[in-house]
């Protein structure tokens, strides 16, 4: 996964730079394939100030505007967008300068009136496609700094391979986060204040939710909003996205990506007015059809786990949305859904229908059902903050609760497996730093280990003492051959009448053959063998190798003719 190390750094709190982070890292918990600079493409974008505004003389639709970009610099440029006003900050493209589209920037009359610049829309910057008005900045943005500056666009990217074990976890900033603060011994910054639970809301306003299939859906949270505005995102949430690999969209699904980048969570927008009656998460039926997002449509196995209403299937659970209850630019009520469905059942629809996406990717390797708890609430704060909606229900379908697991870990074993002692502080604290409850027992050579819901990775003691052992250090710990006792092997009584009469059997003419337990249906047609009876593989790795064999009779046969070929070729 593509990360930010800004945002890194916001949530954890390091002061490492990006090299001696990744290096942490490679160390210590996840290969880091590789760092490099966000390629902007912005040089020659700086912040200006727009100091007048005049009517062109010789176009209506055009307006002359006075940008400052230092105290010595002020520049005349020609304006069309409607939104430009006296006191605005925005971004100025400085004459030479060469724009992600591949506009080159030169001075140049239009109309009669020098343009000295040009003042840029997202299309522009290659932050998005909207190109009828022009970016406006805070009003603190500070004058004449380099535009890709102030927006934490001049940021490195590291790409860090995360293994399927750690995706419930490390597939996510927050997660990352937490696992760097934890090598550097001290808490991430955003557990300071992240919320754990969301505020009460009334349901009333929330279509039913029934979980039909509770295996492959353990929880589904629906929350409503109404009211909202479907627009262009802020600018910090455009840039965090781009930095992530993400094309901003809109409000909305901009909102939606960045929450599971933030926190591993993929969470899905309907528009609410487009739903019939309940919300079910169920199975499709043989012959059900869905429109994609995408367009294309899909033809439903039985295997598929859906969200349907009273009429139709809304959507590819874990996977992707349709198009009937996609969000719109006429949307004003949405129907948020923040859901865990099986790893398993998402892996095989994503795999039957050629479907990877996002969501998908992260649910195949298994999320915690616990996680949609912290995740509605960050969900409602930036929809009523960014998209202006208003937060009218809320259910949470939760049939069986997960709960934490406990394992027992002697410290005596701990020696025996790294080879190297490590005390019962260093113990205790590597443990908690990754935020396992660590309880000494009364014997004081047992640790009882309470293990948190996003580390199903953590199943027993050779899980922790791994951990202890990484977050140590690998390199601390020395050298040594093991010390194995000298024991002579035993008696197998088996063994030795196998091969006696393997040893007499060939004295007296018989000779052995080796075969594989697969033939083709060639093999089957020869012998007379009823096709019907035979279990077929589902990827064989020849047709010479498609059944398993219910008889030796056509392999032996068919070595005999190999065997007689080569007789008559060497006489």
């Amino acid at each position: 996964m593509q990360y930010s190390y800004n945002w890194l750094k916001e949530l954890s709190g390091t002061k490492k730079f990006p090299a001696e982070l990744a290096k942490l890292l490679m160390t210590h918990a996840f290969e880091v394939e590789s760092i490099e600079q966000f390629s902007h493409g912005l040089d020659g974008v700086v912040v200006g100030h727009v100091t007048a505004l005049a009517k062109h003389p010789n176009a209506d639709k055009l307006r002359v505007a006075t940008v400052t970009v230092d105290k010595n610099m002020l520049l005349e440029i020609v304006c069309g967008a409607p939104n430009v006003a006296v006191g605005h900050k925005v971004a100025l493209a400085l004459v030479g300068t060469k724009l992600p589209n591949g506009m080159d920037i030169q001075a140049t009359d239009i109309r009669g009136v020098r343009s000295e610049g040009m003042i840029c829309s997202v299309k522009e910057l290659g932050l998005g496609s909207d190109h009828t008005g022009i970016v406006v900045l805070a009003d603190d943005a500070p004058v004449g700094v380099p535009f890709a500056e102030y927006a934490g666009l001049a940021d490195t990217l590291l790409d860090v391979k995360i293994l399927p074990d750690r995706g419930s976890d490390a597939l996510s900033y927050q997660g990352l986060a937490r696992e760097i603060a934890a090598l550097e011994g001290r808490e991430a910054h955003f557990l300071r204040t992240l919320s754990k639970t969301a505020k009460k809301v009334a349901s009333t306003s929330v279509p039913p939710i029934v979980i039909q299939d509770p295996r492959g859906c353990s929880r589904y949270i629906g929350v409503a909003f109404d009211t909202i505005t479907i627009t262009e995102s802020p600018l910090w949430l455009q840039v965090k996205l781009l930095l992530s690999g993400l094309r901003p969209k809109n409000n909305i699904v901009d909102v939606t990506n960045y929450l599971m980048l933030l926190t591993g969570q993929p969470v899905h927008a309907f528009d609410q007015d487009r739903i019939v009656g309940t919300v079910t998460i169920r199975r499709a039926k043989s012959n059900e059809t869905l429109t994609l997002l995408t367009g294309e449509t899909k033809y439903l196995s039985v295997e598929d786990i859906v969200i349907a209403d009273d009429q139709q299937v809304l959507a590819l659970a874990g996977v992707m949305g349709g198009v009937h209850s996609a969000v719109t630019e006429q949307t004003k009520n949405i129907f948020l859904e923040i859901a865990t469905f099986d790893g398993a059942s998402i892996r095989r629809t994503k795999t039957h229908h050629t479907l990877p996406t996002d969501a998908s990717y992260r649910y195949e390797r298994g999320l915690d059902s616990n996680l949609p708890t912290l995740v509605v609430q960050e969900a409602i704060t930036l929809i009523t903050t960014i998209v202006g909606g208003r937060c009218v229900g809320m259910r949470d379908v939760y049939p069986k609760t997960v709960r934490p697991t406990t394992i027992t870990l002697t410290l005596a074993r701990i020696k025996n497996v790294l080879g190297t002692e490590i005390s019962l502080a260093h113990t205790k604290k590597y443990l908690e730093a990754l935020g396992l409850v660590v309880r000494l027992l009364t014997n004081k050579k047992t640790l009882t280990v309470t293990v948190p819901t996003r580390r199903p990775d953590l199943r027993d003691e050779w899980d922790l003492i791994e951990e202890i052992g990484r977050m140590h250090g690998y390199e601390k710990i020395g050298v040594q051959a093991p010390s194995l006792p000298l024991t002579g092997s035993s008696v197998n009584p088996e063994k030795i009448f196998e091969r006696s009469v393997k040893q007499y059997l060939a004295h007296i003419g018989f000779d052995e053959i080796m075969t594989y337990s697969f033939y083709g249906e060639k093999e089957i047609q020869s012998a007379s063998l009823p096709l019907a009876h035979h279990l077929e593989l589902a990827n064989p790795l020849s047709p010479d190798q498609k059944f398993l064999r219910m008889t030796l009779a056509p392999l032996l046969l068919r070595k005999v003719k190999e065997n007689i070929r080569s007789l008559d070729a060497f006489n």
